[in-house]
């Protein structure tokens, strides 16, 4: 039996002798309390808080005083659907602070502030009731700390020291505290420099060179509450697609960026200096650690600026940065895979088997330690995945090979051994030769003590010389190439294997062959710049020695004109008068610059000197020497005025010599009056401002 009660029984047993004695009746007297107001919001910040709750105490007299009877009453906070414990109230008071708890989620919530009084009997000979009532005193809404963008929940705000723990920032723009890479000790950004001090979220007193970096366990975010850590390298790019470059971002008079689609912002919150504590760069840059590290082991990082940003990994050792966290969703991780060894340096398979935790995407990734990278996307779907046909390590070196997922190490990697038993193609000298008889040199690379080297030839030469390791060098004589014909083209073979490489040898010079290499065809204009038409077609009409070209087209008629523009090679509008003969080469134009030049007399009268050996009446002849076939297509000659063109169905061509006069070039004139029409080169009746075709060569 309780106290309260038996003090009850005891005042009642004593009324009830007094009445007897016929004495005044003894009264209980009891204090009762109840709700009278508080400073609840409607709305709580994410971060909860303390809040102030007054209550009013009344006594309850039956009929006289007595010693007071206290009647304990109990509250409790419930947040959304879960009922809180209760907190017993055993002594009279005029107000208690009831603490609402954060809510680092993605859900807003409801908080209820409920209470139980004891209410006071109605007569002195009642006991109070056992019966606990609950009723709401006061409700609130709660915010949510956590934001959803592109499949993933991001906080709000920075992480902030708040009544001595880490807490989410309610106010995005704020720059919060700096971090080392790997580190839980946060360093304040708002002195200039830093002041000695850390959080951990204890207040620490510690140097600068002193806070702790580098362990990868080590995650602020976990202690600002269990359902947070830091992004991973994958999550941030997420983030990172849906940057708004477009145009400038500002929050409260802090700059940074903000993100399309959703009312997001991370503020350039500056970076402080490693070495002497300096706070720079706010509102112009900021930079963010990640969960995750290269092969190397450099921690991610994800840097933002007025004028660049990026998601890489902190390659220079970053100063102090900030930190953004995110929902702990379960990451995916590795479950196995096979083969655990390789025992040879030849291509491999790999298998992956994984756990997708609670992501709908993520890629599992291969990396050596000499840079190659494969990479593979998961889902819980296909969780299995295979690395087909990786390359061999053809290096001398063992490589490693580590295994990532969403760009974390799983703390897994294998060895693939350096190549053995090899035999590679190092060089050879020289490239190419003429068809004189020369040695040709072949450099092996091979750890093995005999290697076949092997010299075949298109036209049946095969030749054969051992290397060796100690000996990586072979030479073989090459003898001359005789053919006038066909060069010779020498395949290089290591150990049995084609290296792909080749030397040619040209063919012997035809003694009975052209001078020079002509031209496929007539000089003309494509995509800008000077080049060659068709092997039928006709060229451009230039006057002799001109800069500029005229394109009449392919139907040559007497009734052509000259429209107003010209190429050099640029399109240019300017009048045939003003187009100057005798300035330039117009074959020096063609790239590379200075290779092709106009042909001279001679060169021409050595074309020709074979008569046709084909041609097609009033449209083309063709030259040849068994090696080069020349097309010369018949086009007349524009007149000087511009205004027509003269005997269209007539070969007229420039060559770079000057006619006896001084207004005269000399030109190849071919008529079709037979087959067997001889060709002449002649200055005769043919001024250097009339168009002619251009034939370009160039020396063998």
């Amino acid at each position: 039996m309780s106290r309260k009660v038996m003090s009850l029984l005891a005042a009642t047993a004593l009324s009830a002798l007094l009445l007897s004695c016929g004495k005044e009746e003894v009264s209980v007297e009891y204090v009762h309390t109840s709700y009278e107001k508080s400073d609840f919001p409607e709305t709580i910040s994410f971060n909860g808080g303390t809040f102030k709750f007054s209550f009013k105490a009344d006594t309850v007299k039956l009929t006289r005083a007595s010693e007071p009877i206290y009647l304990a009453w109990k509250y409790r906070v419930n947040v959304g659907d879960a009922t809180g414990e209760p907190v017993e109230i055993t002594s009279k008071t005029d107000a208690v602070e009831i603490s609402v708890p954060s809510n680092y989620t993605e859900n807003t919530r409801t908080i209820t502030i409920e209470a139980a009084f004891t209410p006071a009997p109605e007569s002195y000979d009642e006991e109070p009731s056992s019966d606990v009532v609950w009723k709401e005193v006061a409700s609130a809404t709660q915010d949510a700390a956590l934001v959803l963008i592109e499949d993933f929940y991001w906080a709000k705000g920075n992480i902030i020291l708040k009544d001595g723990k880490f807490a989410i920032a309610e106010n995005m723009s704020d720059a919060g505290l700096y971090f080392k890479k790997g580190s839980s000790y946060g360093v304040s950004s708002e002195p200039d420099t830093y002041d000695g001090l850390a959080y951990t979220p204890s207040r620490v007193k510690i140097d600068l060179a002193a806070i702790p970096e580098n362990d990868p366990a080590d995650d602020p975010c976990a202690k600002v509450g269990p359902g947070l850590r830091l992004p991973t390298y994958e999550e941030a790019y997420y983030l990172y697609y849906q940057e708004d470059l477009d145009k400038e971002h500002t929050l409260n008079g802090v700059k940074g960026v903000g993100f399309k689609n959703c009312d997001y912002f991370l503020p350039y919150a500056g970076t402080m200096s490693k070495t002497d504590g300096t706070i720079s760069m706010k509102n112009s840059y900021g930079a963010y650690w990640l969960d995750g590290e290269s092969y190397e082991g450099d921690r991610s990082i994800y840097v933002i600026s007025d004028e660049y940003s990026m998601i890489y990994y902190d390659l220079t050792n970053t100063n102090m940065a900030s930190v953004r966290c995110v929902k702990n969703i379960k990451q995916p991780s590795l479950v196995s895979y096979s083969p655990k060894t390789l025992d040879s340096y030849k291509e491999f398979n790999l298998e992956v088997v994984t756990d997708p935790g609670e992501f709908a995407l993520y890629k599992v990734e291969l990396l050596s330690d000499v840079g190659d990278v494969s990479e593979i996307s998961c889902t819980p779907k296909v969780t299995t995945v295979t690395f087909k046909n990786m390359e061999a390590n053809t290096s001398k070196q063992d490589k490693t090979w580590k295994i990532f997922i969403n760009g974390k190490y799983t703390g897994e990697s294998f060895v693939q051994p350096a190549i053995a038993n090899y035999a590679f193609y190092a060089g050879h000298s020289p490239a190419k030769h003429d068809h004189t008889a020369f040695d040709l040199t072949v450099n092996v690379d091979t750890d093995l003590s005999d290697v076949p080297v092997e010299v075949k030839s298109n036209d049946g030469l095969s030749m054969t010389e051992s290397a060796s390791k100690s000996d990586p060098v072979v030479c073989f004589s090459v003898p001359e190439n005789t053919s006038c014909t066909d060069d010779r083209v020498l395949s290089i073979y290591v150990n049995g294997e084609n290296t792909g490489k080749t030397v040619v040898q040209a063919a012997a010079p035809n003694p009975d062959g052209f001078s020079v290499i002509w031209s496929p065809g007539y000089l003309t204009v494509k995509d800008g710049a000077y080049a060659f038409a068709g092997p039928k077609e006709v060229g451009m009409f230039f006057k002799w020695k001109s800069r500029y070209g005229v394109d009449l087209g392919q139907d040559m008629k007497s009734s052509l004109k000259y429209s107003g523009k010209a190429y050099g090679p640029e399109e240019t509008t300017i009048a045939y008068a003003d187009i100057k003969p005798d300035e330039v080469d117009p074959c020096s134009l063609v790239l590379p610059a200075n290779t092709w030049r106009l042909p001279t007399t001679e060169e021409f009268l050595n074309l020709t000197k074979g008569g046709s050996k084909e041609w097609k009446t009033e449209s083309y002849r063709m030259c040849s020497d068994g090696e080069q076939n020349v097309y010369l297509a018949a086009s007349g000659q524009l007149n000087k005025t511009g205004t027509g063109v003269f005997m269209p169905k007539r070969i007229f061509v420039w060559t770079g010599d000057a006619g006896a006069k001084a207004d005269n070039g000399k030109f190849l004139l071919w008529y079709f009056t037979s087959e067997a029409a001889e060709a002449k080169v002649t200055d005769s009746g043919i001024n250097k401002n009339q168009g002619l075709q251009v034939r370009c060569v160039r020396d063998k």
